[in-house]
């Protein structure tokens, strides 16, 4: 009997170590996890939130030859935002169909560092290829009351805390009932486009 008892020790002890081996592993698993997910919790909570905010047009022989808009964005997150670069454009077009001009890098464009709950503007108009502004032409005056629209579109990018590179994208458009050739002082808001709006 003791020897058999003998016999079951050095069994039952590997048994025994070889489980715990394996909660040991487990539990070091299951820190992992934990560690990674709050990880990303907390980069997620910590991190900057660039995106649109509000968007107004002004339009009239007084605000001069070109719809005048003007964009803002916010930081919605907790920490700053680096390296922000907002590029934007002003087409008339047919918002199902838009026809857009490609978003380029302009020399008069800075590249901002932009604070949490910081607001930042832009002024976009209509510009022609030699990136001047442009005066709206007779086709584009009375295609507004055919179907097509004045769309503002930007695309803004921009560094989080923890380096890693986001976007984010607008299409706005002017459709409101005041009549193209009203000035209007106060400004008349931008309504979404319902595609391309997209925050990372």
């Amino acid at each position: 009997m003791r020897e058999a008892r003998r016999s079951l020790t050095p069994t039952l002890t590997a048994a025994f170590t070889g489980l715990l081996v394996l909660a040991t592993i487990l539990l070091i698993l299951v820190g992992a996890i934990q560690y990674w997910l709050s990880r990303d919790t907390a980069r997620r909570q910590l991190r900057a939130y660039v995106g649109f905010e509000s968007g107004k047009i002004w339009i009239g022989a007084k605000w001069g030859p070109s719809p005048v808009a003007h964009i803002q964005l916010k930081n919605f997150g907790l920490t700053p935002a680096t390296d922000v670069i907002h590029r934007a454009a002003m087409v008339v077009t047919n918002p199902a169909e838009p026809s857009l001009n490609p978003l380029v890098a302009r020399p008069t464009e800075g590249v901002m560092v932009v604070s949490p709950a910081q607001p930042v503007y832009k002024r976009v108009q209509l510009l022609d290829a030699a990136e001047k502004v442009r005066a709206m032409t007779e086709d584009e005056r009375t295609s507004l009351n055919r179907g097509k629209h004045i769309l503002v579109y930007g695309l803004v990018t921009y560094r989080d805390a923890f380096g890693k590179r986001r976007t984010t994208r607008y299409r706005l458009l002017h459709s409101s009932f005041i009549p193209f050739t009203e000035p209007t002082d106060e400004g008349v808001d931008l309504a979404y486009c319902a595609y391309w709006n997209y925050a990372e």
